[in-house]
């Protein structure tokens, strides 16, 4: 069975369950960056498919435009979406035309990418002033954080 698949069946059985989603040992962007093999400043290309249990979009699809740590030969990365009640981030948490600095995670062959709202692998990039959520970074800062020592 695929990971979306299973991601799937996940959304539709528990999407009526308040505690369903529940972290343990949480760790930040800039951690999970400092460990990760690979970080990716990617734009948010598509929304694609459905889960139909829920109405949103089943997966996202973004653009790599730089590798900030590794290496990515994929131009495009597809990353599965969640649900209420999943513990995967939702596609709508990832406008069209945003862009990001992505935590990219290792999978095996075949298996879709997926971020997780335990360990949230991404951090906005600032392409305008005042654009984002208020957490948005410029990608100057972005990198020069990644390049601290901790």
């Amino acid at each position: 069975m695929t990971r979306l698949a299973l991601l799937a069946i996940l959304a539709i059985a528990f999407a009526d369950s308040s505690d369903a989603c529940s972290c343990v040992g949480v760790k930040d962007f800039w951690q999970l960056a400092r460990e990760s093999t690979t970080v990716v400043v990617a734009q948010v290309a598509a929304h694609e498919g459905k889960i139909e249990s829920a109405g949103v979009p089943a997966r996202f699809v973004v653009r790599v435009e730089e590798v900030l740590k590794g290496s990515e030969s994929r131009k495009d990365l597809v990353f599965a979406a969640g649900a209420p009640g999943i513990c995967v981030a939702p596609a709508s948490a990832f406008p069209v035309g945003s862009t990001w600095t992505l935590v990219v995670p290792s999978t095996t062959a075949g298996e879709p990418l997926a971020l997780s709202m335990c360990a949230p692998g991404w951090q906005q990039v600032a392409t305008r002033p005042g654009e984002g959520s208020g957490r948005a970074l410029p990608l100057l800062e972005i990198k020069r954080r990644l390049r601290a020592p901790r």
